[in-house]
């Protein structure tokens, strides 16, 4: 397991926190991927982000609060999604035109149809 977050709301912030987990890839993204996203329920994650919990409650609720991977629809995007050096609008753009592209077709496939 992976993450990176901010937990603004714990500081008494009006803003909102952020939090990304990852764990490996199983089900549907491991001929793709080595990790997923790891997605926590709105309580799940509201209890794995208290400053005071300790690693192993976290490991724990990481397990059981999170929603399984057969959940997921699993798409194939363009290359530069991942790219750092493509940021903007233009890229996430294309992407989205693929994902509708792909929903219309309901083309499954495990590679990209563009690159």
């Amino acid at each position: 397991m992976a993450a990176i977050g901010s937990t603004p709301f714990e500081r008494g912030d009006e803003a909102e926190g952020f939090l990304i987990v990852t764990a490996a890839a199983d089900q549907g993204l491991v001929d793709i991927h080595d990790r997923r996203p790891l997605v926590l329920s709105p309580e799940a994650a509201r209890e794995w982000m208290r400053q005071e919990i300790s690693g192993k409650e976290a490991s724990e609720i990481a397990v059981s609060g999170c929603v399984p991977a057969k959940q997921f629809s699993w798409h194939p995007v363009l290359r530069a999604v991942g790219n750092v050096k493509k940021p903007g609008r233009s890229v996430n753009s294309t992407c989205l035109l693929t994902l509708e592209i792909i929903d219309e077709l309901k083309c499954v496939t495990k590679k990209p149809l563009f690159q």
